[in-house]
C-alpha cells in the first residue's frame, strides 16, 4: 500500500502567504493613515475631550472621600467604583494618557491573540496584520468614538481577549479569573458565567464566580461593610428594576437615547410609535416609525425575541462530549467566544455605538477567512463591506448632526453588528451532524493529521490528509476549517 502523502503545517511558509488583493504600497498607505488617524484622536482624547474618563474619575473621589451619596453609579459593581479610586489618584491629563495608551495596546494585543486562536498566527503574519488593518479601517468610526473616552471599552476587549486566550491554552483558572475582572470592570461580562456552566466547565464558572465576589468584596476594607452592603443593596434592586421593565425603550440609568444601540432598544424601535413628547422621537421627514404595539406588548415581544435567540445560540454552542484539541476544536473555540463578546455589548441596555468595539474580533475572525479563501467566501465578504458600510456612513462627517442622529434612529450599528455574529454564529456546527455510509464498494475517507504535523504546538494550526481506505492513497487535502495545502 503506498504511503500517505503529507503536507507542509501551517506554521511552514507557503509562497502564497500574506497575498491579498492588496499590494504592498496600499497596506503600507492604509497603515500609515490608520496611524495618523490614531496620534491625532489620542491627541484631541488627552487634551480636547471630557467625556467618560471625567466621569469616572469623579466617582472615584467619591470613593476615595467615602461619600456613598455621591458613589451613586449603582448600575456597576462596586469593585469598578474601587478601580475608579486608583485612576484617580493619578494626575488627571497623565491619567487619561495611559488610560488611552492601555486601550491601544488592548486593542493591538486582540488581534494577536484572536489570530492565533483562529489557527493564523498572530501579528507577524502577513495575512493577520492585513486583516487587523481592514477591520481596523472598518471600524474607525466606533474606533474614533471609543478614543474620544480613552479607550475604557477597549480595555474591556483586551480582558475578553486575554481570558479566551488563557481558555484557549487550557489555563481555565487564570481565564475564569480574567473573566470575573472584566464583569467588576463593567457588568454585562457576566454573560460568560452561564456560558461557561452550559459548556460544562463547573470548575471554571465556580472560580469565575469566587473572584468576582472577592473583588466586590475588597473594597468594604477601605468604605466599611456597611457602606459597602447598601451599595450591594442598590445594585441588586436596579437590576431587578430593570427586568421588571415592561416598556423595552426604557431603562433603569438614564431617559431613553436615540442614539442607544442596544438590541432590545433597536427592537422596540421598529415594534413601537412614539409621541412627539416623547424622548425617542425626532421632527424630521425621514423620520420614519413602524410597529404600532404597546409598551407592554412590545416587551413581550423583544423578550420572546432575545429567548428565541438565547435557545439558537445555546443549541449552536452545544458542549462537545470530549474537550478535542484538533484544529476544528481550536477555530470553534475562537468564533464561539467572539459571539460571546459581541453579545456582551448588544445585550446591555446602554450600547453605545463606541461600546460595539466588541464586535471586533469577530469581524477580523471573518476577514480572515476572506483572506484565507476568497473565493469560497464571497457571501462573507459581501456581509463585511455591508457591515462596513452600516458602520461608516451614519457618521456626523457626511450628513450633518441632525440628519446622522435620524440615520442613528434606524439602528443601523446594531444591525451591522447583528450581522457580523449571525455570520460567525452561522460558521459554528450545532451538535446534529449526518455522516452519509459510503455505498458497498466504495472507499470511506478517513482525516488524520499529517505526520510532520503531529507534534504542532497548540497555536499552530495542523494539516491533515485523507486517506482512502479501500485505495490506500492519500490525496491533496484541505484541514477542516483551514486552508486547502499544496502536495
Amino acid at each position: 500500500m503506498p504511503r500517505a502523502a503529507s503536507f507542509p503545517c501551517a506554521s511552514e511558509p507557503s509562497p502564497t502567504a500574506g497575498r491579498s488583493a492588496w499590494s504592498l504600497l496600499w497596506r503600507r498607505t492604509v497603515a500609515v493613515g490608520l496611524l495618523v488617524f490614531f496620534l491625532v484622536e489620542s491627541y484631541q482624547a488627552i487634551w480636547g475631550r471630557e467625556n467618560d474618563y471625567r466621569w469616572h474619575t469623579v466617582k472615584g473621589e467619591a470613593f476615595l472621600r467615602r461619600d456613598m451619596q455621591a458613589l451613586n453609579a449603582d448600575w456597576y459593581p462596586l469593585g469598578r467604583m474601587g478601580w475608579n479610586a486608583l485612576v484617580a489618584l493619578l494626575p488627571y491629563r497623565l491619567g487619561r494618557g495611559l488610560m488611552l495608551a492601555a486601550g491601544v495596546a488592548a486593542l493591538v494585543g486582540s488581534y494577536h491573540l484572536w489570530g492565533r486562536m483562529a489557527g493564523h498566527g498572530g501579528l507577524g503574519h502577513p495575512r493577520v496584520r492585513t486583516a487587523a488593518l481592514l477591520t481596523t479601517l472598518a471600524g474607525v468610526v466606533l474606533l474614533q468614538r471609543e478614543l474620544d473616552e480613552c479607550g475604557l471599552q477597549l480595555v474591556l476587549l483586551g480582558m475578553l481577549s486575554v481570558a479566551a486566550w488563557l481558555f484557549y491554552r487550557g489555563r481555565e483558572l487564570a481565564g475564569a479569573a480574567a473573566l470575573a475582572a472584566a464583569a467588576t470592570y463593567k457588568t454585562t461580562p457576566l454573560l460568560f458565567l452561564p456560558y461557561l456552566v452550559w459548556k460544562r466547565r463547573f470548575r471554571a464558572a465556580a472560580a469565575m464566580a469566587v473572584v468576582l465576589v472577592g473583588l466586590n468584596l475588597l473594597p468594604a476594607l477601605y468604605l466599611s461593610w456597611e457602606n459597602a452592603l447598601e451599595f450591594h443593596g442598590r445594585t441588586l434592586a436596579r437590576f431587578a428594576a430593570q427586568a421588571r421593565l415592561q416598556d423595552p425603550s426604557q431603562n433603569t440609568v438614564e431617559p431613553p437615547n436615540v442614539r442607544n444601540q442596544s438590541l432590545t432598544v433597536a427592537l422596540a424601535r421598529y415594534l413601537q410609535t412614539y409621541g412627539e413628547d416623547h424622548p425617542l422621537y425626532l421632527p424630521h421627514p425621514a423620520f420614519v416609525q413602524f410597529g404600532r404595539l404597546s409598551p407592554q406588548a412590545a416587551g413581550r415581544v423583544v423578550k420572546a425575541a432575545v429567548l428565541l435567540l438565547a435557545l439558537v445560540v445555546a443549541w449552536k454552542f452545544w458542549p462537545s462530549g470530549g474537550r478535542s484539541q484538533g484544529s476544528g476544536s481550536r477555530q470553534r473555540h475562537a468564533w464561539e467566544w467572539a459571539v460571546a463578546t459581541g453579545f456582551t455589548a448588544l445585550l446591555s441596555p446602554l450600547c453605545w455605538k463606541h461600546h460595539l468595539v466588541l464586535i471586533l474580533p469577530a469581524y477580523f475572525l471573518l476577514v480572515l477567512e476572506v483572506l484565507r479563501q476568497p473565493e469560497q467566501n464571497r457571501g462573507t465578504a459581501l456581509v463585511l463591506w455591508v457591515a462596513a458600510a452600516l458602520m461608516i456612513l451614519p457618521g456626523r462627517a457626511l450628513w450633518g448632526r441632525e440628519l446622522s442622529l435620524v440615520l442613528v434612529s434606524y439602528k443601523p450599528y446594531t444591525a451591522a453588528a447583528l450581522l457580523v455574529i449571525g455570520t460567525v454564529l452561522a460558521r459554528v456546527r450545532g451538535p446534529f451532524r449526518f455522516k452519509a455510509n459510503p455505498a458497498p464498494g466504495q472507499p470511506e475517507r478517513i482525516w488524520q493529521p499529517s505526520a510532520s504535523c503531529r507534534n504542532n504546538s497548540p497555536e499552530e494550526e495542523p494539516a491533515y490528509e485523507h486517506r482512502d481506505v479501500l485505495r490506500g492513497t492519500a490525496r491533496r487535502s484541505v484541514s477542516p476549517g483551514g486552508s486547502e495545502r499544496a502536495a
